[in-house]
């Protein structure tokens, strides 16, 4: 049976949208690939103040990193940088490099603070390690202050030295830009 040319084209297409899916969801290069491609689409955040009256986080969180070390938020004098997120969600590992290179830029000045609360510490590493991230990743140990709790992945919460809460988005966003390194300049400056 001949085949015309648009079944041809068809299945042709067909046939190539098959092999790219496959490779984006069978091969082990496919998880990088949808995350840079998820990366292109990513824009600035809106980086308008949080207004809330409860914006003083007037309760302390206990969290502990990849390497076992425990954390209370209270332990730093330094602006905060918290992202809440998953290493199954998507969006989460879509931002994730603009993260770290903003995490690259200000490691001395912010306190970055990377918790996926729900997940064990040795998931957690495989992910660091199979992503050649050094972003300070935790899980949390004690209840999440009520301040800080989602019902979103990503979330991202900045904090100044006062422990008020100054900025709260939802969403994978580009961290890595000019308006968020004025926030976070003028929080190290305050």
């Amino acid at each position: 049976m001949k085949l015309s040319k648009k079944k041809k084209s068809d299945l042709l297409f067909w046939i190539g949208f098959g092999l790219i899916l496959a490779f984006l969801y069978l091969t082990p290069w496919g998880g990088a690939t949808r995350t840079w491609i998820g990366g292109l689409f990513l824009s600035s955040p809106n980086m308008n103040k949080y207004k809330s009256s409860d914006n003083f986080l007037s309760a302390d969180w206990n969290i502990q990193d990849i390497y076992n070390e425990k954390m209370w938020l209270s332990d730093t004098d330094k602006p905060i940088f918290i992202n809440i997120w998953a290493t199954w969600c998507g969006p989460c590992r879509t931002e994730l490099p603009s993260i770290n290179s903003l995490y690259e830029k200000y490691e001395k000045d912010i306190e970055f603070i990377l918790v996926s609360p729900n997940e064990s510490i040795k998931i957690l590493k495989e992910f660091a390690k199979d992503n050649n991230y050094k972003l300070p990743i935790y899980t949390a140990i004690g209840q999440t202050p009520s301040q800080l709790q989602t019902n979103s992945y990503p979330t991202t919460i900045i904090i100044d030295k006062n422990k008020i809460i100054t900025h709260k988005m939802k969403g994978a966003h580009d961290w890595n830009t000019e308006e968020v390194y004025s926030i976070l300049n003028e929080l190290i400056n305050k």
